[in-house]
């Protein structure tokens, strides 16, 4: 069986993080040998306790082929450390733990996405930073350079729109699992950059956009791009 079903049922683990699934292949070769294995060999393998309890429940739920019928059925691709088109930058981060085993993706990523640029910045945009975040997003944009956000009100969303405007690719990284957009407004915004790049989360599906979930969701946006502009 391929190991894809795993990284989909892993990845719904509270606790099973970069650095437990670095641990997992590492001791037992595949995430399929890591799922079946005992209490005592996971704790061999550097599991702690309440990540140990956490799998042990999960396992108990969760199929992992269910899981990834699931992904396919809601139209979402899953790229895992294994996938040759995990974004390469975010790949060169894997050994410091910063990197996600698992993304999802709505659209698709390309070799020039590579010379990528984060735009991020205030929800609560002045005129004057709203028509900065446009002009340069929109030079940027057409320039080559694809653009990286946040799809958050404000100055995300206005770098975002500048970049399909001038014809160039823009990538959204949500704080919210792959089957929803936040804020919920920006729906029709989301369409058109599946369209003309991807829209991508780390965090799995049923994850609700709350304060804990902002880090990973910036790390991965971050790990995208080459830099991180702010504007206000």
């Amino acid at each position: 069986m391929s190991e894809r079903p795993y990284w989909a049922a892993f990845n719904l683990i509270k606790g099973i993080g970069p650095t437990h699934t670095r641990q997992l292949l590492a001791c037992f070769g595949s995430l399929q040998a890591a799922w079946s294995a005992s209490p005592a060999e996971l704790s061999a393998a550097g599991i702690d306790q309440r990540a140990r309890a956490s799998l042990l429940k999960g396992r108990q739920r969760l199929d992992p082929q269910a899981e990834l019928h699931r992904l396919d059925k809601l139209g979402i691709a899953m790229l895992t450390w294994d996938d040759p088109d995990y974004p390469a930058l975010l790949a060169e981060l894997r050994p410091l733990d910063f990197a996600p085993p698992v993304l999802y993706m709505r659209g698709t990523l390309m070799d020039q996405d590579r010379r990528a640029l984060a735009i991020v910045g205030t929800r609560s945009v002045s005129a004057y930073g709203r028509q900065v975040t446009h002009t340069l997003a929109q030079e940027l944009a057409a320039a080559g350079l694809t653009i990286v956000s946040g799809l958050a009100r404000g100055v995300d969303a206005e770098a975002h729109l500048a970049a399909l405007e001038a014809g160039g690719r823009t990538i959204a990284v949500l704080p919210c699992g792959p089957e929803s957009v936040y804020p919920p407004e920006h729906r029709g915004l989301a369409a058109r950059i599946i369209q003309q790049g991807a829209v991508i989360t780390p965090l799995p599906p049923g994850t609700q956009p709350t304060d804990r979930v902002f880090q990973p969701r910036n790390r991965a946006l971050s790990g995208l791009a080459r830099g991180v502009l702010v504007i206000e």
